[in-house]
């Protein structure tokens, strides 16, 4: 009887998967160890939408294997332009480390407004290793879900 895990492991990557697709190498991505986001819009009585959807806010906290695969979020968070990040989920790679599958993923567009990194150093002597996470904030501009067959885009800035 085959095992099955119902965990749900998600990855991170800088860019678009949309773009950049089978390219992706397994060492560009980082283990998401939490991540939350809420869309609101206000409704009157009858439940008809109205006014401005509220600002979207992405808050996320990675694993980061070196500073290296941090630099982006950093250079992003002084930048003017908007940036996106892709949310992969039970990702899959083939024998040369690339991206070969994934169940679900979203593309998040949007701009870098805070990131807070945690240091964790290893005991000196033992086999434990220095730990990079990174507390990351994406004010978001679109999210693109992925899905089976077919893709859906929500934006909230234009």
């Amino acid at each position: 009887m085959q095992s099955q895990t119902y965990e749900l492991k998600a990855v991170v990557v800088v860019g678009d998967i949309l773009e950049t697709g089978g390219s992706v190498t397994q060492d560009k991505c980082m283990t998401v160890q939490r991540f939350n986001y809420t869309c609101q819009r206000k409704r009157d009585d009858t439940g008809k939408a109205y006014g401005p959807t509220d600002p979207v806010f992405l808050n996320f906290t990675i694993r980061v294997n070196s500073s290296e695969q941090a630099k982006p979020f950093y250079q992003n968070m002084v930048s003017t332009t908007h940036y996106p990040v892709s949310f992969l989920f039970n990702a899959s790679f083939n024998a040369t480390l690339r991206l070969a599958d994934y169940a679900d993923a979203m593309v998040v567009d949007g701009y870098v407004i805070d990131v807070k990194d945690n240091f964790n150093s290893g005991t000196p002597g033992t086999s434990e290793t220095e730990q990079i996470s990174l507390d990351v904030q994406v004010q978001v501009r679109s999210i693109t879900y992925l899905g089976r067959g077919n893709n859906k885009v929500m934006t909230f800035i234009k």
